[in-house]
């Protein structure tokens, strides 16, 4: 009887989901100034777009390889986290954040400002329409180097 009613369950959620799309908003701890509408949107799903930074990846890694100064007399140095950056329906960054801190709030705190100072990016579109939307990124230090995931 259990297995019946998740099944007819899941069914019904199969059905519901494919009949309007689905949207994950972010949980605010607190207001982010500067954004366009009252959410912030986690584009995970068909139709949806996520932010995009000015830079491509591996720029993104040269730049924090030159700014992160924590790092340069620490070749061996291993770590990992993620920071989080909201983007606003016009494209500025209005919130970077670590949401995994490595071992070092100095770390953190120059990663962070890379990110800050990127510039204008493409916002995250929901069905074609530029909203305020989160990026996470992963990154693992290896050898004294930023790698973003």
């Amino acid at each position: 009887m259990k297995k019946l009613s998740f099944l007819v369950l899941l069914s019904a959620f199969g059905t519901l989901a494919s009949a309007q799309s689905m949207v994950m908003k972010m949980q605010m701890k607190a207001p982010v100034p500067n954004i366009c509408g009252k959410d912030v949107y986690v584009m995970m799903f068909e139709g949806q777009e996520e932010p995009v930074p000015p830079l491509s990846k591996k720029d993104i890694e040269k730049k924090l390889e030159m700014s992160v100064l924590f790092l340069k007399d620490k070749p061996a140095y291993r770590d990992k986290g993620t920071v989080n950056i909201v983007v606003n329906c016009k494209g500025d960054v209005v919130q970077c954040q670590i949401d995994t801190h490595t071992k070092s709030e100095l770390l953190d705190q120059q990663i962070v400002a890379v990110f800050q100072s990127l510039g204008k990016w493409n916002p995250g579109k929901l069905d074609g329409k530029k909203v305020d939307a989160s990026k996470p990124w992963s990154f693992e230090v290896v050898n004294g180097k930023v790698i973003m995931k």
